[in-house]
């Protein structure tokens, strides 16, 4: 046994010599880290499940605090829960790590995941799409999508709903056709089959990253799940292609006005920008549209999901929310205004409260290409940080009695108590959330709509000690069962 294992560690020192990583190897040894098997990866990450996933960064995070290393083959990934080292890296390595390269089979070179330089191009073009004023000219739109969505909540009133997320997802697909893709929902008969696409993909995603035998390209090309992969990545992409082709129609038949805020919405935009100039190709367009409608539609439907768990569970804290938006609305039937939305505080403290406790993503990771010193460690060159949100966001140092729902840490006198990095539900730095204020003023109205004119009670989790996770792409409460009762 003994040989076997000296063999095993003889390849590993050989592997990382061979490809120039005897640096990365050397500085890797002060850091530590649980068990890693040669080739292999760490122990403890192998083969574990949606939820045990996340449940083993917490813990590893905990025991190895505040930094430690974890190895996918002779990848090293240091895992920082520092908010100096998430603000540094976040501020000066814009390339992502190797983990975003089995997204580029469902959506290639998007802003998601594309090289910094591509990234950097694209990023510029897009963000005219998500300036205020255009953001502001949506809400109509999330008025009459919410409502539709507590037409049908209203109608489940007194029994027993399970996932949530079912529901709220609809309802943020159905958003997004429209604003960011100028387009009427119901001409897409098929387009909830996006949402099983997406949902099985990000199933197959995190089987790739934490089933280290997928890492192998033969033997992942020759799986069964491979082949699920690509049916479902194709299904995925059925939506985005017929947006494409409504969009493409309408500006070839000149039916957007210059310079309007209907042309600068997303896609229209984009369209513009392929058709007139070589800034973007129409195959990117596409990348760029599935990228938009998978991350602008399950982050939001997880997040609003979540925030009802939560307030089911806090009776109080709903009270206190529904006090605040009948003062601001005047009345259980009022449509909230911009006006309205930037009165609503305590709202939009309980959607802070969620995304710190449910973070859309729970970890993120750049590549560095310069060593960074982070005493008393050198994070090597060529290596990866690996920055787990979920664990800033409820480290006992910052936040006091984490598992604890409660909007009022978010006061502003409490909030500039804490390293800005503390807390990043939208990531950080140049290559943040580029939806960030669309995904906040949306979920705003949805919250707020739904609070107004309906109660909600959990069922299950009874308590916070028992929200448990499962790790799709995007982070969503487990087993959730809630009942909705009319005011």
């Amino acid at each position: 046994m003994l040989v076997f294992v000296l063999i095993f560690v003889a390849l590993f020192v050989f592997t990382i010599l061979l490809y120039g990583k005897w640096q990365i190897l050397f500085h890797s040894f002060k850091i530590p880290g649980p068990a890693a098997v040669p080739l292999v990866g760490t122990f403890s990450l192998i083969n574990v499940s949606k939820k045990g996933f996340i449940n083993e960064i917490i813990k590893q995070s905990k025991t190895y605090y505040p930094v430690w290393k974890v190895w996918t083959g002779s990848e090293l990934y240091i895992v920082t829960n520092r908010p100096t080292d998430a603000e540094t890296v976040l501020s000066t390595f814009l390339d992502k790590s190797n983990i975003y390269k089995n997204f580029d089979e469902y959506s290639k070179g998007s802003i998601l995941t594309a090289e910094a330089s591509s990234w950097k191009v694209n990023r510029k073009l897009i963000n005219p799409s998500f300036n205020l004023q255009v953001i502001n000219s949506f809400l109509d739109a999330y008025i009459r999508y919410t409502t539709e969505l507590v037409d049908i909540l209203e109608k489940t009133a007194g029994t027993e709903q399970t996932d949530i997320i079912k529901y709220t997802w609809r309802t943020t697909l159905d958003n997004v056709i429209e604003t960011l893709g100028d387009s009427e929902p119901s001409l897409h008969k098929n387009r909830y089959d996006f949402i099983v696409a997406a949902s099985i993909f990000g199933d197959i995603f995190m089987q790739r990253t934490y089933k280290f035998w997928y890492r192998l390209h033969l033997i992942w090309k020759n799986s069964s799940l491979s082949k699920k992969h690509a049916k479902y990545c194709e299904e995925g992409r059925n939506l985005p292609k017929n947006m494409l082709t409504l969009v493409e129609e309408s500006y070839e038949a000149k039916k957007y006005e210059s310079n309007s805020l209907r042309e600068k919405r997303f896609l229209p935009h984009l369209v513009k920008m392929s058709s007139e100039t070589d800034a973007i190709s129409p195959g990117q367009v596409l990348e760029e549209t599935v990228t938009m409608l998978h991350a602008g539609t399950e982050s939001t439907a997880a997040t609003i999901a979540a925030a009802l768990v939560f307030l089911g569970i806090n009776p109080e804290i709903q009270d206190e929310l529904y006090d605040e938006i009948i003062s601001v609305l005047g009345s259980t039937t009022k449509n909230p205004t911009l006006e309205d939305l930037n009165r609503l505080e305590f709202t939009e403290r309980v959607l802070k409260e969620t995304m710190r406790l449910v973070p859309a993503l729970p970890v993120i990771s750049r590549r560095i290409n310069n060593d960074v010193k982070a005493d008393p460690y050198v994070y090597p060159a060529g290596s990866n940080i690996l920055i787990p949100i979920i664990y800033l966001h409820q480290d006992p140092a910052v936040w006091p009695d984490p598992k604890k729902f409660d909007p009022d840490r978010f006061l502003p006198d409490v909030s500039e108590t804490r390293h800005r990095c503390s807390y990043i539900p939208f990531s950080y730095g140049v290559r943040n959330c580029i939806g960030l204020r669309y995904a906040m003023m949306s979920m705003k109205v949805f919250l707020a709509m739904i609070i107004q004119k309906l109660r909600v009670r959990t069922v299950e989790p009874a308590t916070m000690d028992e929200v448990q996770w499962q790790h799709f792409i995007v982070l969503r409460i487990k087993n959730s069962r809630v009942v909705f009762e009319k005011r």
